[in-house]
């Protein structure tokens, strides 16, 4: 109980400031004179990115906020490319704003927030958003997809016999179509932002969990338990949306022993008893994580939830009856209902990165859930682990 509320403690105490702090990646900015700056840009969240940027020339120097008017641009090495540029008169706004580059180019495509634009010889033109339009006769009216960005980029692409009849209105798949069109106009600046838009690790770890079960039904008895658990997992997450919030998917086996003691009386006579319970089980939790920073070189939050299944079980225990003359010892087996479990874990835990996509980490969880014991329809128990893990993601 002091162990969780320290950790209450420290949650509401830094984690604000966690929050708070800009993630700084290696970056550079673009002068309106056009000298570029090396240094550190912050890393944020789509909305944030074409707000302004956050920038410093040396990692813990001072922090300099540009709007679009005050910079050509700025980028994350590795990763995005925002450019300021004037959106057209048709347009959502009509002021100079950051646009993120996908396609470089002859053909050059920005995105801005929901917005699709091309540039051309130095002219900007909007991909109108597609819409259902009504056409036909008022007693039998038909619903028709209006895509004229589709017209738009094939009469740009006129000059390779290329069309776009196919690509959807989304990022990935205008991209591809753009960036083919480079390609064959033979450009050698032709680039694409190549961060892929879900990526998969593979996780493996050790725990030494340190837990707590009771069992209450007609009498309290507390058991504790110390053992290693074992697993593995997958995690996915979406670098080219944001790399800071991971999914996660595990399986923990485990084989904990524990030791409770009840005294209390029965018809009169005072009982001890000393009860032995072994369960093997195989537990699927299903996480989100919040990485601070980049994965990689960074601090992190967890929340999840489990499932646990309990494949086996052996429970035992000896009794000790005082009666007149004497005491008298017995032991039996089973005697206790067991059931599947189900709760929720909170975690925090550090990744350092070892060599190129290798990470280790360490990781402390709170885990609280309904115990072994209990039938399919009562549960008579609960069950508290306190989680040391240590791990590779790859």
């Amino acid at each position: 109980m002091y162990l969780v509320i320290f950790l209450v403690t420290c949650v509401v105490m830094f984690i604000p400031t966690l929050l708070s702090a800009q993630d700084f990646r290696p970056g550079y900015i673009v002068k309106n004179g056009g000298d570029t700056v090396k240094g550190f840009a912050a890393y944020q969240s789509g909305k944030k990115s074409i707000e302004g940027c956050a920038f410093r020339e040396t990692r813990k120097g001072a922090t300099s906020t540009y709007a679009a008017t005050d910079i050509q641009g700025y980028g994350i090495f590795g990763d995005r490319l925002y450019k300021s540029i004037e959106l057209p008169i048709d347009s959502v706004k009509n002021r100079k704003v950051f646009a993120k580059i996908l396609v470089q180019g002859y053909l050059t495509l920005y995105q801005y927030i929901e917005f699709f634009l091309v540039e051309r010889n130095d002219t900007l033109t909007v991909l109108p958003k597609p819409k259902d339009e009504q056409v036909g006769p008022q007693n039998d009216l038909k619903i028709k997809r209006d895509s004229k960005y589709i017209g738009i980029l094939n009469y740009m692409m006129l000059d390779c016999e290329m069309n776009a009849n196919r690509a959807s209105f989304a990022e990935g798949s205008l991209s591809k179509v753009v960036f083919k069109y480079n390609q064959c106009k033979k450009t050698d600046i032709a680039k694409q932002n190549l961060r892929p838009l879900a990526k998969l690790d593979i996780v493996i770890f050790a725990s030494y969990v340190n837990s707590h079960l009771t069992y209450d039904h007609f009498k309290l008895i507390p058991f504790q338990g110390n053992s290693v658990a074992g697993g593995g997992g997958l995690e996915i997450y979406s670098p080219r949306v944001f790399d800071r919030v991971v999914f996660s998917l595990e399986t923990w086996y485990n084989k904990s022993f524990y030791q409770g003691y009840y005294e209390g009386t029965f018809a009169g006579d005072v009982i001890r008893e000393d009860v032995f319970a072994e369960f093997t089980s195989l537990k699927i939790p299903f996480g989100i994580r919040y990485n601070f920073r980049s994965p990689g070189n960074t601090p992190y939050l967890k929340f999840g939830i489990h499932w646990s299944s309990t494949n086996s079980f052996a429970v035992s225990t000896i009794e000790e009856r005082a009666i007149a003359g004497g005491v008298l010892t017995d032991e039996f087996p089973g005697g206790y209902d067991v059931k599947n479990t189900k709760g929720f874990s909170i975690g925090a835990g550090y990744e350092k990165t070892l060599f190129k996509d290798t990470r280790i980490f360490t990781e402390f969880k709170y885990e609280r859930s309904e115990g072994y014991f209990g039938s399919p329809v009562v549960n008579d128990s609960r069950l508290v682990n306190y989680n040391f893990l240590v791990g590779l993601r790859f």
